[in-house]
């Protein structure tokens, strides 16, 4: 009996030693271990530049196996940069680091500089990021290239180049100075998010040593709008429609044959009118892929960025037109009509 009293003499001695050793460790501040939250890392284009990269913002539909050919990156090197383990999971907004193809710039300070910052080789001060811009576009910043040269390329939203050309840097040669370039590009058919990047060359092997891009909006020529518009006046023979939607010169031509150009709105329209525009069969099949069509025949003219198929032309409907359209003056216009008689068909 003596000795089970002793051993809950102990236990319950234990129990208050043990309190008290809790009770200390809280009023002492000793945190008891917990979970570490890992925060995502915030990649800045300090920190891009440092590492020979450039920092792109994922956007919706982005894979990251779409971003890796975009910039000509594997999937693994861009799951090695980023610490990505699973491929098939990036987010809306997430910032990735894009490796670039010449050596890790060194940043070097400058007027703007603040403490504890690096300066980016090259700057974009205009555009903005997401401004809306028109061809041709005024690239301006701050920057450093060979000869005081450097490099600027549109691309759309899939990454295609629209459009290149140069800034020439001001200042002391082989010093950072502001740049200034003057490029025109093609205007993508339809509205879409597009990118600017300007870019230092090595002249050894043209590789890129120094890059920085923004994000911008192509405001598009409207062509699936244009397209729509043409359907419903042709179709409707509105004269005055048709008018607004003309281009200046306007082709007129019939298949295999040659073609007389036009700057007289008032002529097209007589022989639109001509050929059976007031036609009530006249319909434009947007079913048709009508460009590989005309291959045969020599192709389209230059500037033609998009060919419609019609039918239901001449006095009893049994013609066919092709319908030409390309932009002017950075808006998308009816360029063109070639018109083909049931005789001459041989597509």
């Amino acid at each position: 009996m003596k000795a089970i009293n002793r051993l809950w003499l102990a236990l319950a001695v234990g129990g208050i030693l043990l309190g008290a050793l809790l009770l200390l460790a809280a009023g002492q501040g000793v945190a008891l271990a917990a979970p570490v939250s890992h925060a995502p890392q915030v990649i800045s284009a300090g920190k891009a530049a440092q590492a020979g990269a450039i920092v792109y913002v994922v956007r919706r539909g982005d894979t990251l196996s779409a971003i890796g050919r975009r910039f000509s990156v594997s999937v693994a090197t861009l799951m090695r940069v980023n610490h990505i383990s699973n491929p098939n999971r990036i987010y809306i907004g997430q910032r990735l680091l894009i490796p670039t193809a010449g050596p890790t710039p060194t940043p070097t300070p400058g007027p703007t500089t603040v403490p504890g910052e690096p300066v980016e080789e090259i700057t974009i001060i205009q555009p903005s990021m997401g401004m809306t811009i028109t061809s041709p576009v005024t690239v301006m910043g701050v920057g450093r290239g060979f000869e005081q040269n450097l490099g600027v390329r549109i691309l759309d939203a899939s990454g295609f180049e629209i459009g290149s050309g140069n800034a020439m840097i001001s200042g002391e040669l082989g010093q950072r100075g502001p740049y200034t370039g003057v490029i025109t590009f093609t205007m993508p058919a339809n509205a879409q998010p597009g990118r600017i990047q300007v870019f230092a060359a090595s002249p050894r092997d043209g590789a890129f040593e120094h890059l920085n891009s923004v994000s911008v909006q192509l405001p598009g020529s409207g062509l699936d709008a244009t397209l729509e518009q043409l359907k419903t006046a042709l179709e409707k023979a509105d004269a005055e429609a048709l008018r607004q939607l003309l281009g200046r010169p306007f082709l007129f031509g019939l298949y295999r044959s040659e073609a007389l150009l036009s700057e007289d709105p008032a002529q097209v329209m007589d022989l639109l009118a001509s050929y059976g525009l007031d036609n009530p069969t006249v319909f434009v099949d947007f079913s048709v892929d009508a460009r590989p069509l005309l291959q045969d025949s020599g192709g389209v003219p230059p500037g033609v960025e998009h060919v419609a198929y019609s039918t239901g032309w001449g006095e009893d409907g049994t013609w066919s037109a092709f319908l030409y359209l390309g932009a002017q003056q950075g808006q998308m216009r009816w360029t063109g009509i070639v018109l083909v008689a049931p005789e001459a068909k041989d597509f």
